[in-house]
């Protein structure tokens, strides 16, 4: 395989979990190059010449074709000094008394919990939005609030202790993981290869601190989206 395979990436999925396995494709595609453009906003595949992009959450352009290739359970995340100052809460319903963090996922579609049989929906209001996920978790280490994020991103900290688990027993939506092949042209041999790669590698070699669930299915192409086999 020859060529250059251009990938988008968002910075913490990329950093955590799709660089660290381009060594061993590359060492199967010696004459391959791959570039790698990473922001944790929406881009424009086509206009930007990403031949493969990875991203979080529902993806809205219809004409693209898709595949899920992993699931990453979201949790709410502080500083323990900022729910020491603002008391933590017991309930999803009492954090409509502290400050949230909207990070690149955003709130605006808003949040659900569950705890057994009992689920609890909520439309937070973000007091500050950031568009890097980085620079979210970033504030919420700086005690600015409550964030929900995926928990691989916040792995690091959660061990450390600089940031702790908010309402832990209550359990939130997974955010899927979408590899993406730009629309209107055909995908690149090499993006196919890729993402058959990292799909078969991720299952052989979890990562256990992201609580990530993958889909073994082949990719679809036709301008579908494509569901991944339960």
């Amino acid at each position: 395989m020859r060529g250059v395979l251009k990938l988008g990436l968002t910075t913490t999925f990329g950093n955590r979990a799709v660089i660290p396995r381009l060594p061993g494709f590359m060492a199967q595609h010696k004459a391959l190059k791959i570039e790698v453009a990473m922001n944790d906003v929406s881009i424009d595949a086509v206009s930007q010449g990403i031949d493969l992009a990875f991203r979080p959450g529902e993806f809205p352009d219809m004409t693209a074709v898709t595949r899920r290739v992993a699931s990453i359970q979201q949790v709410l995340v502080a500083s323990p000094c900022y729910l020491r100052k603002s008391g933590a809460p017991e309930r999803p319903e009492h954090l409509d008394r502290l400050q949230i963090i909207h990070g690149p996922l955003g709130v605006d579609a808003g949040w659900s919990l569950a705890k057994g049989n009992e689920r609890v929906d909520l439309k937070p209001h973000a007091a500050l939005r950031l568009n890097a996920s980085e620079g979210a978790i970033a504030a919420a280490v700086a005690g600015l609030g409550v964030l929900a994020v995926g928990i691989c991103s916040v792995y690091p900290e959660l061990r450390s202790g600089a940031l702790v688990r908010v309402v832990p027993d209550w359990k939130m939506a997974q955010i899927d993981i979408h590899a993406v092949y730009p629309a209107g042209r055909h995908a690149k041999p090499a993006a196919r290869a890729f993402v058959n790669y990292f799909v078969e590698d991720l299952a052989r070699n979890p990562i256990p601190e992201f609580e990530m669930t993958t889909s073994p299915s082949v990719d679809h192409t036709g301008g579908q989206i494509a569901k991944a086999a339960k």
